[in-house]
């Protein structure tokens, strides 16, 4: 009889133990360059202020909680990190103007999560994530490029930030769902909130709707991407096709980009072409990219990125990327810091150093 107690008892703790197994991890990245860029009217030297030539820098917790049955609860809290100077970088309360949080360099805030702050439930059916992250039609286009928008390789087409307004890369008070794969095919869509009054003349400021939907395996990848904002300056549209193939000696990725804005600024084109060949411990990257404004003076913006990467380990890269702007018609992008005139070319090159942990 005590022995079938004990072994009752056993039982017990053991099946509490496998609902509640549970495990936080630290992670981050930090990796700082140094960079020299040319323009027509300055140049200049500097290491990079976003941290990053490679991966931008982070730092971040995430947990999970297995609650059984397939089901699990996490949480993810990443926070930007400038390594040059040792402040985090701003965030956003509400998805516009007037919830743009300052940083720490110039009196406001300090390390704060922007990167993502969520907290999630997930299982057979799926995840819901609830917080701030990468919206799922910005992620249809970041994966384009070799360098996902990251330093001096980024592609130009991180242009479009700046006409799709502060909901486009990441948005705060998202409500984002992932779907199970079934087979390849697979489905994200998120709502986000500007939380205005809703007798307020902005009520709608803020809020929107972003989908990537397509089709993935090892080896391939095709999908589309969806995003509309609301804003009281006018509503922005984003739409987005993605391709990459991953042959035995290199990885092709190809992203095309329509960008409309209903109110008084212009619409916009994009598109980015990529390549990564690995080799031992190195690994080029070859990118090309254009961003080309509807507006008056046609501006558009074209740039071509080489660089080189060699892992000393697991968790530590050197590299080396250069990079050029052709400017077209009233454009006048520089690289970095760099300043030039409508029309003229930028260019530069970046050391750095890269650590993960």
């Amino acid at each position: 009889m005590q022995k079938k107690f004990a072994f009752l008892v056993l039982a017990s703790i053991a099946s509490q133990g496998a609902y509640c197994q549970s495990s936080v991890t630290l992670f981050g990245v930090v990796d700082s360059s140094v960079s020299y860029t040319t323009g027509s009217l300055s140049h200049k030297v500097m290491l990079n202020p976003t941290g990053g030539g490679l991966f931008a820098s982070r730092i971040g917790f995430r947990g999970e909680e297995d609650l059984g049955s397939g089901a699990r609860a996490t949480f993810w809290l990443e926070a930007s990190l400038q390594p040059d100077s040792g402040i985090g970088a701003a965030s956003n309360t509400n998805n516009q103007s007037s919830g743009a949080a300052t940083t720490a360099l110039n009196g406001g805030q300090g390390l704060v999560f922007n990167r993502r702050a969520t907290v999630s439930l997930a299982g057979p059916w799926g995840e819901v994530r609830l917080g701030r992250a990468n919206t799922p039609a910005y992620l249809n286009i970041g994966v384009a490029d070799p360098y996902f928008h990251t330093g001096l390789g980024a592609s130009q087409t991180l242009q479009g930030t700046s006409v799709l307004g502060p909901a486009y890369v990441r948005a705060s008070n998202l409500v984002y769902y992932i779907s199970p794969r079934v087979g390849g095919l697979f489905g994200e869509a998120a709502y986000f909130l500007g939380e205005n009054a809703s007798n307020a003349t902005n009520r709608s400021d803020g809020s929107g709707s972003s989908f990537r939907f397509g089709y993935e395996t090892p080896d391939v990848t095709l999908s589309a991407g969806y995003q509309r904002a609301r804003f009281v300056t006018g509503d922005t549209v984003n739409r987005s096709v993605l391709g990459i193939l991953k042959l035995p000696v290199v990885k092709l990725s190809a992203g095309y980009q329509w960008d409309t804005v209903r109110g008084p600024a212009p619409d916009a084109r994009g598109w980015t072409v990529g390549a990564v060949v690995p080799l031992n411990a190195w690994e080029f990257r070859a990118v090309l990219s254009q961003y080309q404004l509807t507006g008056p003076g046609n501006p558009r913006s074209r740039k071509l990125v080489l660089g080189s990467n060699y892992a000393l380990s697991k968790r530590t890269t050197l590299y080396a990327t250069a990079a050029q702007i052709n400017n077209g018609g009233t454009a006048s992008q520089a690289l970095a810091g760099s300043t030039t005139r409508p029309g003229d070319s930028s260019s530069g090159v970046e050391l750095g150093i890269n650590h993960r942990f």
